[in-house]
């Protein structure tokens, strides 16, 4: 009865108790064993300014043309590649995307820890909650060709 009790509890609160899994079916895949941690506004704005982490807007190319938070490089989970992202698979980087309500930063962020990236971060608030809070922003023109023309604004 209470290994049953268990299994419900452990069910509810979002996946199988761990004597219960089935090795290789179902248990947890390497991106889901990192953690993907998340990072407050004040601690963000501190990396941005001291440049101690690489920043990714996961929005729309447009939304990220149209205002990003400071040297924030664009990737989708779809588009996001080692390329994109520093050597160093221990670099701090940190995801975000439009608000708390918004989804693409952490699939982009999980994204980076399937690529093997160790120190992966989810800003929530968004670049909602950046501007809301004054903080400045960088647009870019988007072209055709693909080259971007930035400037700061805030």
């Amino acid at each position: 009865m209470k290994l049953a009790a268990l299994f419900v509890f452990a069910t509810l609160a979002g996946g199988a108790p761990a004597a219960l899994a089935c090795p290789g079916h179902g248990g947890q895949t390497a991106a889901a064993k990192a953690a993907v941690g998340d990072v407050a506004l004040a601690d963000l704005a501190a990396w941005v300014e001291k440049k101690e982490a690489t920043v990714v807007d996961a929005n729309k190319k447009e939304t990220w043309a149209a205002g990003h938070i400071p040297g924030a490089v664009h990737a989708t989970a779809a588009t996001l590649t080692v390329a994109a992202l520093p050597a160093d698979k221990a670099a701090k980087l940190v995801f975000y995307c439009y608000n708390e309500q918004c989804g693409a930063a952490p699939k982009a962020a999980a994204k980076a820890v399937e690529l093997g990236y160790t120190n992966v971060f989810v800003y929530k608030g968004g670049i909602e909650g950046w501007k809301k809070a004054g903080k400045a922003v960088e647009v870019a023109e988007v072209k055709a060709a693909g080259t971007e023309k930035k400037q700061a604004d805030g």
